[in-house]
């Protein structure tokens, strides 16, 4: 698994309740998604404290100064978390954009099959 610091766990925690809360809809499959990386990535109490106390373009700063490798790993999780509900909304979409601009994601790295493990591990637990 991917290795982040705590500052880098704390943006992606962030960005991750954002992305849920995009639509105005929190989705029990977004939920178990973020609960299932939450635990692959110990991302720990320290983590989520440390996210609330970020601004956003701390946020932006510390996902944009991340490795290659990592930024694959935040666009396919974060692309997976916007669809897992079978319904990307205008919203998701945009903040995608936003965060593909701001912070030059690899959107190209979220394809279907790239984003089907993480699928996989939500349906296998619902």
């Amino acid at each position: 698994m991917m290795n982040f610091t705590l500052q880098e766990k704390a943006a992606i925690f962030h960005i991750a309740m954002a992305m849920i809360q995009a639509d105005g809809k929190k989705d029990p499959r977004e939920l178990v998604l973020v609960s299932t990386q939450m635990s692959e990535l110990d991302i720990d109490d320290p983590a989520m404290s440390l996210s609330t106390m970020l601004s956003i373009d701390e946020v932006l700063s510390t996902i944009r100064n991340m490795s290659y490798a990592q930024k694959v790993y935040v666009t396919q999780f974060l692309t997976a978390l916007a669809g897992i509900d079978g319904n990307l909304d205008n919203r998701e979409r945009e903040l995608l954009a936003v965060l593909t601009i701001k912070c030059k994601l690899p959107l190209e790295s979220a394809s279907e099959t790239s984003l089907k493990h993480f699928f996989d591990k939500v349906f296998n637990i619902m």
